[in-house]
């Protein structure tokens, strides 16, 4: 029962942070604009500093405005008087935001990560274990005998004939190419 209510306990802080602080959870610059969205009752907050373990700001809220994304009344907590590199939460009342940081290069992982993404979802072609790692694979799928589905045809191009469509990137595990989601790549 005492492991229940741990993990109880566990869900139920996850819940607070998640409902009523709400940061770039991915972080912000030093010397940029920062501002949380707040939707729980209170007048000010604090930006607690994780490395620190102490409070580095404290803030008076906006007045409360209508936020259209969750069709509910919010407040902005604007921090960008905080801009010394360091891990932080935004806490209101007894409610804490998700960690979140202030650095130069803040959003360098995350591009990375999408082109990597880019990178994994290549069609017809290897990935080699030296860049793909734990996902390399061998040459598979050439698409150079694709049948022509009958939402494809047309006039010049009959459903169940053979095209080729090489290269491109996957959209899916099915391995399905949709022109649309190619052109955004």
């Amino acid at each position: 029962m005492k492991n229940y209510a741990i993990i109880l306990s566990f869900l139920t802080t996850l819940v607070i942070q998640a409902q009523g602080v709400f940061v770039n959870q991915i972080g912000y610059f030093p010397e940029a604009k920062k501002v949380a969205i707040v939707t729980c009752d209170a007048d000010s907050f604090s930006v607690f500093s994780i490395s620190e373990n102490k409070s580095v700001f404290k803030g008076e809220l906006s007045a409360p405005k209508y936020w259209y994304a969750s069709d509910e009344m919010a407040r902005t907590a604007d921090f960008s008087a905080v801009a010394e590199p360091g891990k932080y939460k935004i806490i209101v009342g007894n409610v804490e935001s998700f960690p979140f940081e202030i650095k130069d290069k803040v959003y360098e992982n995350v591009a990375k990560a999408a082109l990597k993404a880019f990178y994994y979802q290549r069609a017809s072609t290897a990935l080699p274990k030296k860049y793909a790692g734990k996902w390399a694979r061998k040459f598979a799928v050439p698409d150079t005998a694709v049948i022509v589905h009958k939402s494809a045809a047309s006039k010049t191009r009959k459903a169940g004939s053979v095209i080729s469509a090489p290269k491109g990137w996957f959209d899916a595990g099915d391995y399905n190419k949709y022109i649309v989601n190619s052109a955004i790549t």
